[in-house]
């Protein structure tokens, strides 16, 4: 990244602006979380000048949300109104550019860029930095006109104070989440800010689109260098357990898989396989109808402690973890979900009593079993000298 000031990953971090009210903007920073937006100058110029100096140390955690296309069709129309104009003097007035202030693009990308680098740095001892990604449009397409009479078309948006910034705080930061609907585009900028953060512990990853067979070098990155306790997966493609599992990670022990479409329990075998995973969350996962087979449980030497399950499923999930040394289970229903595929009383009986020398807790949402049900399922239990009990959650 040496050499490239203008690199692409921070399109998304430098033009950022709260959307709050002065009220508003107070409460955010009591939560030690601050929100930053492109498109509303006068809210984050109240912010890096009148709230930033006071509250900016009490801020853990900062998201950074990308341009909305929304928010580049504003930019168009708002940028020349005498409102924008005196907005903008005055925060030129307050950052000290060193320029008049003219309401060209390049002016006021560069604006901007200063707020924004100028929040971050006040926020010395943020730990949490939270990337959204809403559009990647790298220039704005322009319409105006120079003395030539020839119509200017492209201005690009440059970010070198906010990356500045970020490269300060990035040994610092232990958790990042990134978020980005255009993965191919997008998947080079998040490899430069982890680039940027290399203490990060906690990773959480919103993919829509699976990318691995277009960008097979975005996954072994992610674990390098193997810091990583904990790796949340969100919309994530068929192959990303696959990709993952071929650069293992001797840190990661939790993991958390959701919004998965079409999930191989083979795959995710051969993840926790490789894997020191003790604490494993599956939220609203689907499971493909045609699965593969996987290795037998007990050759899986799993060191899964910790199983949360939100899905609609049979038995074959438990066949997976049949094996695992489990310490705490909880199933949950997926709300307004079908229930009617839900694994049976009788094999979550026989599920716990083949965890009974490590079981200490098994929770079962009252959605999927009524409570006659697990009555029966504890009666069994009890007649079977199996000390845990199933409790129903609401």
């Amino acid at each position: 990244m040496a050499g490239t000031p203008n690199a692409p990953l921070l399109l998304i971090a430098w033009g950022c602006c709260l959307r709050l009210a002065r009220i508003q903007l107070k409460h955010s920073l009591t939560r030690q979380t601050v929100r930053l937006r492109v498109a509303d100058l006068e809210s984050l110029l109240e912010l890096a000048r009148d709230w930033m100096p006071r509250y900016g140390t009490k801020v853990k955690t900062v998201q950074l949300t990308w341009w909305t296309d929304d928010d580049l069709r504003d930019l168009h129309r708002i940028r020349a109104t005498p409102e924008r104009q005196q907005a903008a003097s005055a925060a030129e007035s307050f950052i000290g550019l060193g320029s008049p202030w003219t309401s060209g693009w390049r002016e006021t990308f560069d604006l901007l860029d200063a707020l924004v680098a100028k929040i971050l740095q006040a926020c010395s001892n943020f730990l949490h930095i939270k990337l959204i990604e809403q559009t990647l449009i790298p220039v704005i397409v322009c319409a105006e006109t120079n003395e030539r009479n020839e119509i200017s078309v492209r201005s690009g948006i440059t970010s070198r104070r906010t990356r500045c910034a970020l490269q300060v705080a990035g040994s610092r930061i232990s958790a990042a989440d990134l978020s980005f609907e255009r993965f191919v585009l997008a998947a080079e900028k998040y490899l430069d800010v982890l680039d940027m953060v290399p203490n990060v512990v906690h990773l959480s990853l919103r993919i829509s689109h699976d990318p691995f067979s277009r960008m097979p070098h975005f996954f072994p990155r992610l674990f390098q260098p193997q810091k990583l306790a904990s790796l949340e997966l969100s919309d994530a493609g068929i192959s990303t357990l696959t990709a993952l599992s071929a650069q293992p990670c001797s840190t990661l022990t939790q993991l958390v898989l959701s919004g998965m479409p079409s999930l191989q329990l083979a795959e995710l075998a051969d993840f926790l396989k490789v894997h020191p995973v003790t604490t494993l969350c599956l939220r609203d996962i689907f499971l493909s109808d045609i699965q593969h087979p996987f290795s037998a449980p007990e050759t899986l030497k799993l060191k899964l402690q910790n199983l949360s399950v939100t899905v609609e499923t049979d038995g074959a999930l438990l066949d997976l973890f049949d094996a695992a040394p489990l310490k705490k289970v909880e199933f949950c229903a997926r709300r307004g979900g079908n229930t009617s595929d839900r694994i049976p009383p009788q094999r979550i009986t026989a599920f716990i009593k083949k965890h009974r020398a490590s079981l200490l807790s098994f929770k079962l949402d009252g959605v999927l079993f009524d409570a006659t049900e697990v009555s029966a399922i504890n009666r069994s239990l009890e007649q079977e000298g199996v000390s845990v009990r199933v409790v129903a959650i609401e």
